[in-house]
């Protein structure tokens, strides 16, 4: 007999912990249509809302061009263990649709599968640019696996944007993988217990960016491993304090105004900015970048320190 298909998305692995079995959640897939909110359950597949510790919302559903671009009102708190988002069958016909999640009244996304193996995954697929118009927290480490198109994460919502972490407790990574792009255009919060962590293509952050510090974490609240970072805001402050706030451990960081959003930017680090391999460019496509040390030191190892229309104090 052929397996119905909400369970032939399954996760592929269940494990023993401390807390103990780990039943596999199956992956709920939104009902494309006109635009409804994430609470309706008549919008998911078996009329199941994805929300808890084994909370899987699959947004990989092909909408026609008759039902357009797919509007979702974030209009209860969230968490999951794991997304997926982004159209991936398109023809002649049927151009690729995108997905939209807007929060409403504050609400949020919180990836936590309450300490489960393996971590929570957000998983980008698709050529379009899909958006989470919400404050997305990760209560655990998590990996954001972008194999296609844009991720963008921000938007016209109050509080829009990431926040890495809780302020307390074991470290919380963010690991930016695949070959794609995540766009953060809200707020960056890496809390005392948070961390990013850039491993393959490229992310773009043009925000506020915030590190705080306490406890017993330290290091880097942003490394880049691989990959490119490309803080890109126009005049933007960027707020880093603590040892070791940046680190570039192999990949290439950029500070500047891309030719799409030209202008003079001014960044700001108040801790140490450690440049142990890889390329840090500031100043980039014709466009002024200063980028002030207000405490702490740009120590490279070795790197690479390039000065393209840019100023380093």
């Amino acid at each position: 007999m052929k397996t119905p298909f909400i369970f032939q998305k399954v996760i592929w692995l269940a494990c023993w912990t401390s807390a103990g079995l780990v039943v596999p959640g199956y992956a709920v897939d939104w009902i494309p249509g006109v635009g409804a909110n994430w609470s309706d359950s008549t919008r998911w597949v078996g009329g199941v809302v994805p929300n808890g510790f084994t909370g899987f919302a699959d947004f990989t559903t092909n909408p026609t061009n008759t039902l357009g671009n797919q509007q979702i009102t974030l209009d209860i708190d969230v968490v999951l263990n794991l997304m997926n988002i982004g159209e991936t069958v398109t023809n002649d016909s049927d151009a690729l649709q995108t997905y939209t999640i807007t929060s409403t009244g504050g609400k949020t996304i919180t990836f936590n599968n309450g300490g489960a193996v393996p971590v929570p995954i957000l998983t980008k697929t698709g050529g379009a640019t899909d958006v989470l118009n919400a404050l997305v927290i990760l209560a655990e480490s998590t990996d954001f696996q972008i194999n296609g198109g844009v991720l963008r994460i921000g938007g016209n919502t109050p509080n829009a944007g990431i926040q890495v972490g809780l302020g307390s407790g074991d470290l919380k990574i963010l690991n930016k993988l695949g070959g794609s792009t995540l766009d953060i255009t809200g707020t960056t919060n890496i809390l005392a217990d948070g961390k990013f962590e850039s491993r393959a293509g490229t992310t773009n952050f043009s925000g506020l960016i915030n590190r705080f510090n306490g406890g017993s974490i330290s290091g880097p609240g942003i490394e880049v491993i691989g990959g490119t970072v490309n803080f890109a805001g126009v005049d933007g402050a960027y707020s880093f304090t603590g040892t070791n706030s940046i680190k570039n451990a192999g990949g290439t960081i950029n500070f500047g105004a891309t030719t799409s959003a030209p202008g003079s930017s001014n960044f700001l680090i108040a801790g140490k900015f450690d440049v142990d391999n890889g390329t840090v460019n500031i100043g980039r496509d014709g466009a002024a970048a200063n980028l002030t040390m207000s405490a702490g030191n740009l120590e490279v190892a070795r790197g690479t320190v390039r000065l393209q229309n840019g100023n380093g104090n």
